[in-house]
């Protein structure tokens, strides 16, 4: 009997732990987590704009205001080799996720050699509890050759923690001027 109950113990301590491993972000973003995909369920295009920017063309989607003051503004910027898009989520008048994914060559210091990756697809997580508390998340999948990008294989990746909480007074700047810019270009 004691062995059976060292044996039950000694597995739900092994999948405590494993699940742990698979989801080690912490409470206040995966609070995140759920608003999003319970917004993106209901989510509408309000607004969309093509600009021709950068040797390449720029999209900007505004998507509608729910209840709680969640709306969406994202900006699809594309070129020849090259391919990035930026969601930000914004919940009254504050940033609360940045998401950033797509394709990106990757640039050698000498000339790059046939078994080496040309490109990646990168995605970076940007969590604000506020403006000075920040979480980052990224993950990568990196190619030989650009035809063999499907943005669908990064899912298979686990997130990786990058940067703390003490990130957010820096990262949260960019993104409001990534956001600002996006904005401008919409009206322009």
């Amino acid at each position: 009997m004691k062995n059976q109950i060292l044996i039950l113990m000694f597995s739900l301590l092994i999948f405590s732990c494993d699940s742990e491993a698979e989801d080690a972000r912490i409470d206040w973003v995966k609070k995140i987590d759920n608003k999003i995909v319970k917004y993106n369920n209901s989510a509408q295009i309000e607004n969309t704009k093509v600009i021709d920017e950068f040797g390449g063309k720029t999209k900007v989607i505004v998507y509608n205001k729910n209840s709680e003051g969640i709306y969406k503004v994202k900006g699809e910027y594309k070129e020849a080799d090259f391919e990035m898009i930026s969601e930000f989520y914004i919940q009254n008048d504050m940033i609360i996720l940045e998401k950033k994914y797509g394709l990106t060559p990757l640039l050698y210091k000498r000339q790059r050699k046939d078994n080496e990756p040309c490109c990646q697809i990168l995605e970076i997580l940007n969590y604000y509890k506020s403006k000075e508390k920040a979480k980052q998340y990224e993950r990568e999948l990196k190619f030989l050759y650009p035809n063999d990008y499907k943005l669908k294989d990064l899912d298979d990746i686990n997130l990786e923690d990058v940067k703390d909480e003490g990130i957010g007074f820096n990262n949260y700047s960019e993104s409001e001027q990534q956001l600002q810019h996006l904005k401008e270009l919409l009206v322009n």
